[in-house]
């Protein structure tokens, strides 16, 4: 009351008690008015119970909006009506990289904001003044949108914008830069995945969870009947529990695997293939999955195999050649000390050979070697070696004849008069002229044979052709078409 005499008017709130005992919140007026030539204090109580449940929910959701932007995982600004900046939250200082000088300024526009982007180069070349307007036009006409966009600092920014209802708008910020570069990772995964090479994961146990279209190509399985199969569908039964076995230990020890084994095609082809697998891993270094990838090296396989062929066999007969022959001589040469057993060299020399080649060409001389080839080879054992040492001589190496030295002769010279036999006959020599032509040659060559016998012998592998050669010249002297024997122990 002293107060409203003292200032002529006096508002304030305060709770009064109603007759039946409840209280409610008054809104208290106090004025001095004349009365009689009298200041008297004229009183009004405004029941504002309704208006103060209503602020208070205002306060209480205006405390939660605070919270929801305050604690938004992203940015948040929100502009009124005038375009001015009503509310934001730290996040959107710090993806923006707006300075407190700006934001801090009472009344600051999406105008001043924009210009600020602007003058750093934040919306890349142009005009400013254009890119403001432009800018500041389509806030001004607000329409919802999502864009990204990426910052000079290579953020990228999801942006999002949402009008509201009376006027203005609120949009959202959110750094997307971790999920853009896993998005491009996966992507590199996807088109790694997707390579020549046939690929495969399987889980810890070995069933498989994907394959790529190179496996489907290489091994004939679509992912519907390989997905879900244990990665063993693959094995060939070439390889034994030992191989698999420290497959599996260079898995668990190091965590890869690669090497060339042998797999099966679902058509049940068997075909070589260069493996690598390797174990992924969990966060307690337990083995999860394994990513295997597969190429098929038969045609590789295929030319090593044809190079080490034109490397150790002779072109033409596709017999041994000489270092095919020198490496099995060795072998066989330790193989008799081991043994006890002897084994035999012989030494061929075809006569009447030059004068084919003379009158009816090289390639006639060619058929009757690859003939002469073929008939050697079936006089012999699968463990007994035919060789081409050049020209029209060739090699016959016996292993493992007989400990006593007369019994291992006996043995030689048998096959030595049977590959006389055999080469004995005439050759009849069929030459292709093409269109239905043939031209056929008949020619008789009869055969030389010097023979060495080994057995725990000192000297090199050449020391005994050089025996056998020597040999064949005590054949010729005795009336060709025969075979002579080198005395070793002279």
């Amino acid at each position: 009351m002293a107060i409203a005499m003292d200032k002529g008017l006096h508002r304030f709130e305060w709770i009064h008690t109603r007759a039946d005992g409840t209280n409610f919140v008054a809104e208290v007026t106090l004025s001095i008015v004349e009365l009689e030539s009298r200041p008297v204090i004229y009183c009004v109580w405004r029941d504002i119970t309704e208006r103060k449940r209503i602020e208070e929910t205002l306060q209480r959701q205006n405390y939660i909006l605070s919270a929801v932007i305050e604690n938004f995982p992203g940015g948040i600004s929100l502009f009124d009506a005038e375009l001015r900046l009503a509310a934001h939250n730290d996040q959107f200082k710090q993806l923006l990289d707006l300075p407190d000088s700006l934001l801090g300024n009472p009344g600051v526009g999406f105008d001043d904001i924009a210009r600020y982007n602007t003058g750093r180069g934040e919306y890349g070349p142009g005009d400013p003044k254009q890119q403001i307007a432009a800018i500041v036009a389509r806030a001004s006409h607000f329409q919802a949108h999502k864009f990204e966009r990426v910052r000079p600092n290579g953020t990228v920014l999801e942006i999002r914008g949402m009008p509201l209802p009376d006027g203005g708008f609120v949009s959202t910020y959110m750094d997307i830069s971790e999920r853009k570069l896993a998005d491009s990772q996966q992507r590199i995964a996807a088109t790694a995945f997707e390579s020549q090479e046939g690929m495969f994961i399987t889980d810890a146990a070995g069933t498989i969870l994907r394959v790529n279209r190179a496996f489907t190509d290489i091994t004939g399985y679509t992912a519907e009947p390989a997905v879900g199969q244990n990665s063993r569908l693959l094995k060939s039964g070439r390889h034994d529990t030992a191989f698999y076995a420290a497959m599996m230990d260079s898995l668990r020890c190091s965590g890869r695997w690669q090497g060339g084994l042998w797999n099966r095609r679902r058509n049940g082809e068997v075909y070589p293939e260069w493996l690598r697998i390797t174990a992924v891993k969990g966060d307690a270094g337990e083995i999860t999955n394994y990513v295997a990838t597969l190429t098929d090296i038969t045609v590789r396989k295929r030319a090593q195999d044809e190079i080490r062929n034109l490397a150790f066999h002779d072109a033409l007969t596709q017999l041994p050649n000489r270092r095919l022959l020198s490496d099995r001589l060795s072998q066989a040469l330790a193989a008799s000390k081991r043994s006890a057993c002897y084994g035999a060299l012989m030494f061929l020399g075809l006569d009447n050979f030059k004068p084919l080649n003379d009158t009816h060409g090289h390639e006639v001389g060619d058929l009757l070697l690859v003939e002469a080839a073929d008939r050697l080879t079936r006089c012999v054992r699968e463990i007994d070696t035919v060789a081409r040492f050049g020209g029209d001589e060739f090699v016959v190496m016996l292993v493992d004849l007989e400990v006593n030295l007369p019994q291992a002769a006996l043995q030689a010279r048998c096959i030595a008069e049977k590959v006389r036999v055999a080469l004995a006959p005439p050759y009849l020599l069929t030459l292709n002229h093409g269109s239905n032509t043939n031209t056929t040659v008949e020619h008789h060559c009869t055969v030389n044979i010097g023979v060495a016998l080994f057995m725990d012998h000192k000297g090199s592998t050449d020391d005994f052709l050089k025996w056998a050669d020597i040999a064949i010249y005590k054949a010729k002297e005795a009336g060709r078409n025969a075979a002579a024997f080198h005395d070793c122990d002279a």
